[in-house]
């Protein structure tokens, strides 16, 4: 019971001792500088069909839609995605209330929220989600929605 008692007093010390602040700007800020740098291309973009009980039914790749495109997402906010024959324009924002966690034994990772906002063509109008950011978005940003997932890489 002792031992028990210890764990828990631990875990409590440990796990409120975080500097919400730091631990919660720290991996928005990294996320906005590494998309506003550079150029994207999508190189996977899927759509799944779920089951009643939620499981995966079929995946459908959708990237050809996005195939052409360079990727533009500027620190104003706006975000352009610049094709062959038209180009589609929108806005992108790093929802700071809604976050994705992720858990392990050791700790607990919180990570940003992408909300995408496209006016046309309805291709991209299709991405207006919110999209939970993947782990480590340094050279790809993997963004998950309901029920689709979009991987951009560096162009």
């Amino acid at each position: 019971m002792k031992k028990q008692i210890r764990f828990l007093v631990i875990f409590v010390v440990l796990f409120f001792n975080c500097s919400k602040s730091e631990e919660l700007s720290a991996p928005t800020e990294s996320f906005q500088n590494t998309l506003t740098t550079g150029s994207w291309i999508v190189f996977n973009h899927t759509l799944y069909s779920r089951n009643i009980d939620g499981t995966s039914d079929s995946e459908i790749d959708d990237t050809f839609k996005y195939a052409g495109y360079v990727w533009s997402f500027n620190a104003d906010g706006s975000v352009t995605a610049a094709g062959d024959i038209e180009n589609a324009t929108g806005s992108w924002q790093v929802d700071e209330k809604n976050r994705s966690s992720s858990f392990s034994l050791f700790e607990i990772k919180l990570r940003p929220v992408l909300r995408l906002d496209f006016d046309g063509p309805s291709a991209f109008q299709n991405l207006n989600s919110s999209w939970d950011v993947g782990p480590n978005p340094q050279y790809q940003v993997i963004l998950s929605a309901e029920n689709q997932s979009l991987y951009f890489k560096r162009n």
